[in-house]
């Protein structure tokens, strides 16, 4: 759709729709591509990133269907045919279901068409990786990955975090971010470095030209890591090591606090560390691990001992 008027896209759309209109129903493109101009202003970049990749892979394949003549059983052909389970599914559902309910939301369409769409939230990552699956990613993978492997098990980051990060949040003994998924707080996100991290930044920073601006993790073309990137080289890294299918970048951030409170950091220093708003997600996930791992580790040595002989 060719587009003059000087108003949002949704409006000029809501307005053609209307009695004595002179628009037909709009496809699923035009309501992705009006979405996309309204989340720009209202959403955070990172967001708005989210929202544009998994529109522009649907709009490719059923971006010129009227959107009122939608079913759910397209979005779940659709997952299907990109083979996506666990946060990519969810993810794919959710936001073809948001696009759509917007769209009715603003006068785009009379309903949303995916109502009874199923969107099951994806079972969590609620585990922390052994110390010999760390080793076995750090020898499968190669240098251009290494370093944000390596962060990430170092820092007990996000992967969106160090993925955006660029050399402008990068402090001597700190990151400082700003836009992050907590900030509702209106604190902005610290990541303390210790002695090892600092000297990290450092060497990376010699070895690297760049601007302030720049992006600090790139990859093999000089470009930032994107989160299907990130996903497509962890399957790479578990496939070559041999490692179990749960094995994924979240997972380093587990494995860091679940050491700290093994290693006896206390629960409200963890959180602080890992960026939560409260302490009761540290407790609820990373109290438990610990102690799940220390349980299975106390076992394992039990295990290992010679059997009893029965009397």
């Amino acid at each position: 759709m060719l587009v003059t008027d000087a108003r949002p896209l949704h409006e000029v759309l809501a307005a053609a729709l209307a009695p004595g209109g002179a628009g037909a129903s709009p496809r699923l493109a035009e309501v992705v591509d009006a979405f996309l101009e309204y989340a720009r202003a209202h959403n955070r970049p990172a967001t708005v990133a989210q929202y544009a990749w998994y529109g522009a892979k649907l709009t490719a394949e059923l971006g010129q269907v009227p959107s009122p003549e939608l079913r759910p059983i397209d979005i779940t052909r659709w997952v299907g045919r990109h083979g996506w389970s666990g946060s990519h599914e969810y993810n794919g559902r959710r936001y073809a279901f948001r696009f759509l309910a917007w769209a009715a939301e603003e006068g785009l369409i009379a309903r949303n068409p995916l109502e009874g769409l199923k969107r099951p939230r994806p079972r969590g990552r609620r585990r922390a990786l052994a110390h010999a699956e760390y080793l076995a990613l750090v020898r499968a993978t190669d240098s251009d990955f290494r370093p944000l492997l390596f962060a990430l098990r170092q820092t007990g980051a996000r992967p969106q975090e160090l993925r955006d990060l660029r050399w402008h949040d990068v402090r001597r003994d700190h990151i400082l971010l700003w836009d992050h998924k907590t900030d509702a707080t209106r604190r902005p996100r610290v990541i303390h470095l210790g002695p090892v991290m600092q000297r990290f930044f450092q060497v990376l920073r010699r070895r690297r030209p760049h601007g302030a601006g720049d992006h600090v993790f790139l990859n093999s073309r000089g470009r930032p890591w994107t989160a299907n990137a990130v996903r497509l080289r962890m399957k790479r890294l578990r496939d070559r090591a041999g490692l179990s299918a749960d094995v994924c970048a979240y997972l380093l951030r587990h494995t860091f606090g679940t050491a700290a409170v093994m290693n006896g950091v206390d629960v409200a220093t963890v959180s602080e560390l890992l960026g939560h708003a409260s302490t009761e997600i540290t407790a609820s996930v990373y109290v438990h691990l610990a102690g799940q791992v220390s349980h299975l580790q106390t076992a394992a040595a039990i295990a290992a001992r010679p059997a009893r002989r029965s009397a």
